[in-house]
């Protein structure tokens, strides 16, 4: 199975970009791991967010790979603890599923067309994190739910 993490923008901050990183080679030592960045758009205090939303969540479908299971961060989504989230993980990958596609928006969220998309919609927290935190905040959360699917002492 192959992990895409597909999200809006560079990550600008070098200690978050440090951390994703590392996060990504430990994920590797178990599958495929790939990240995307699109694009996003510059926010203005007279645009029109919905429009940029828009435009910003067109690039991310068109990173969307037909057969990929789309998983969503939407805070309006359920929030599994790490051992359910490891479960997801582990009946996607006994399913035969090949590649699955974490798809993150920018402040401005995503559109109700991904989210219509999305196999799966889940949210880190109540909390509110940057977007660039919680990037790395998945990626430690996805290497974390395949320590405990592999039965490392990882998790604790």
């Amino acid at each position: 199975m192959k992990l895409r993490l597909l999200w809006v923008g560079k990550t600008r901050e070098p200690y978050l970009a440090e951390g994703i990183r590392l996060f990504r080679q430990r994920i590797q030592r178990y599958m495929a791991v790939e990240t995307v960045a699109v694009r996003g758009e510059k926010i203005r205090q007279t645009a029109n967010e919905t429009i940029l939303r828009d435009k910003e969540c067109e690039r991310l479908l068109q990173a969307v790979v037909q057969d990929d299971r789309v998983l969503a961060l939407d805070p309006s989504g359920k929030m599994p603890d790490s051992e359910a989230f490891s479960r997801l993980l582990g009946d996607y990958r006994d399913r035969g599923v090949r590649s699955m596609a974490f798809v993150l928006g920018s402040p401005l969220g995503l559109n109700e067309e991904i989210l219509q998309r999305a196999d799966f919609r889940f949210s880190l927290s109540p909390l509110t994190f940057t977007h660039e935190m919680a990037r790395l905040i998945l990626m430690e959360q996805i290497y974390r739910a395949l320590t405990i699917l592999a039965g490392e002492k990882y998790h604790k």
